[in-house]
């Protein structure tokens, strides 16, 4: 039998390998940059800016010009919540779907094994 214990942790895995994507250096794959400060500002040019009054998303813009690695890690880190928590939307149907079949399974083998050894 599963249990949402074992299944929670894997719920913020998208979040988190976001995140990661972010925080690692920028390398080269095919000639092709990825990576670090590229996955930083595509988060920020593509999922923050979009949903943000103009002024508000030129002030982002001049802090995020302005700022230290740290800030940006932080509104990186602020993205990637953000973006698991819409994922959950998804991710939750499939792991209880999955919690539900795999007790199903558990319980239907113990009844097959009960009702065999009970003749």
């Amino acid at each position: 039998m599963i249990t949402w214990l074992q299944v929670a942790p894997f719920l913020a895995v998208p979040g988190f390998l976001v995140f990661l994507s972010g925080l690692l250096p920028l390398v080269e794959v095919f000639g092709t940059p990825v990576g670090g400060g590229m996955v930083r500002q595509w988060c920020v040019n593509h999922l923050v800016l979009p949903v943000l009054p103009v002024a508000d998303a030129g002030a982002l813009v001049e802090w995020y010009m302005h700022t230290r690695l740290s800030g940006e890690l932080a509104l990186h880190a602020l993205v990637s919540i953000n973006l698991n928590t819409a994922l959950l939307l998804v991710l939750y149907p499939l792991a209880a779907g999955y919690i539900r079949l795999n007790n199903w399974v558990a319980k239907t083998d113990l009844a097959l094994k009960r009702g065999s050894a009970k003749r």
